[in-house]
């Protein structure tokens, strides 16, 4: 901890050239890193996810890459106490009765891609796209299919506001195909209202 990451934790530092050649990283960067030399060691961690962290378990000890230690099972409570405290109100409704939940090699590797889509929140065609990027990294992971189809539906309404239609029925037949009729259903229904008062 003390030598490859020198250069301190930058919030969504994600990437792991910069980790590697500046020191920055964030969870997502050092718990990559930690797993990738745990497992060099023949040490076996799992990477677990909580509502905006990742981290990792070696059997009953939780190890926080970005403070660069490991804690007790009562000790790191504290800290997922504080990450809930602070969670999104849809985040219950991802984790079901878990306060965290485990992912494998690709999802860590996806939170390099949600990382991204934070950064150009901003520009939703570059953050959706970022974002379907970690659901192929992870196609099970209930965190990315959730954000992705919240994006999907938000690039829809900027395309609706822009009037820009034909765009708008694009991305509603993509999330459709994604996420159900239904949901694409509904989207056509607000372009359909949009393009009649217009």
């Amino acid at each position: 901890h003390k030598v490859p990451l020198h250069g301190g934790y930058v919030s969504l530092q994600g990437n792991m050239a910069l980790l590697l050649n500046e020191g920055t990283y964030n969870c997502v960067s050092s718990a990559i890193l930690y797993y990738v030399v745990a497992g060099r060691l023949g040490i076996k961690t799992q990477p677990q996810q909580a509502p905006n962290h990742v981290f990792l378990k070696m059997g009953d000890t939780f190890i926080e890459p970005t403070g660069g230690k490991a804690q007790s099972a009562d000790d790191h409570q504290k800290f997922i106490d504080k990450l809930w405290s602070e969670a999104k109100p849809t985040d219950p409704l991802i984790y079901g009765d878990k306060q965290y939940r485990p992912t494998g090699k690709m999802g860590l590797v996806g939170e390099i891609y949600i990382d991204g889509a934070s950064k150009a929140k901003d520009k939703l065609d570059q953050s959706t796209l970022l974002t379907l990027k970690a659901c192929c990294m992870s196609p099970t992971n209930p965190l990315y299919a959730n954000r992705a189809g919240s994006k999907l539906h938000s690039w829809t309404i900027e395309a609706i506001k822009a009037k820009d239609f034909a765009k708008a029925k694009k991305i509603a037949a993509i999330t459709g195909q994604l996420y159900g009729d239904s949901v694409s259903s509904d989207l056509f229904n607000q372009i359909a209202k949009a393009q009649k008062h217009r």
